[in-house]
């Protein structure tokens, strides 16, 4: 069984385990990321809101840019998420560390911008793309 797959069954064990009196927890998304991980429900079995289940170690997201004439260009192939204010500080970050990041190779390249950029990311892209507001992760990969 996938470490992600075993991760989404604790949590949804441990929310049970937790608030099973107040609500209702189950694991719904699969591999599908599109779908919600862990959907709530009251004890009329009406849905309440969903919970994203993230493992610490696993990308949040992204977005595609491309280097052109000494900035960084958004990507059209990222329709369903367009540029906001988290972005562009990410892209104007980029920009003024242009020769870091022109040429990623296939390791890529380590952004070192300060966490709060990517914190408003995350948060932006999962309450507008994934309409998502809550999360459940494991900050330092142990048990729950």
């Amino acid at each position: 069984m996938e470490k992600w797959v075993e991760f989404e069954k604790e949590c949804v064990n441990f929310l049970n385990s937790q608030y099973g009196d107040k609500s209702t927890f189950k694991r719904v998304g699969g591999s599908d990321s599109t779908a919600p991980d862990i959907n709530v429900y009251d004890k009329k079995n009406k849905l309440k809101f969903s919970i994203e289940a993230k493992m610490s170690s696993a990308q949040s997201g992204q977005f595609v840019l491309f280097p052109k004439d000494g900035k960084f260009e958004y990507s059209t192939g990222n329709a369903q998420y367009p540029p906001n204010e988290p972005t562009k500080e990410i892209i104007k970050y980029m920009d003024g560390n242009f020769e870091t990041y022109c040429k990623p190779g296939t390791k890529g390249a380590e952004l070192t911008i300060p966490s709060s950029y990517l914190y408003k990311w995350v948060k932006e892209y999962y309450k507008t793309v994934k309409k998502e507001e809550y999360f459940i992760t494991n900050l330092n990969s142990a048990a729950l």
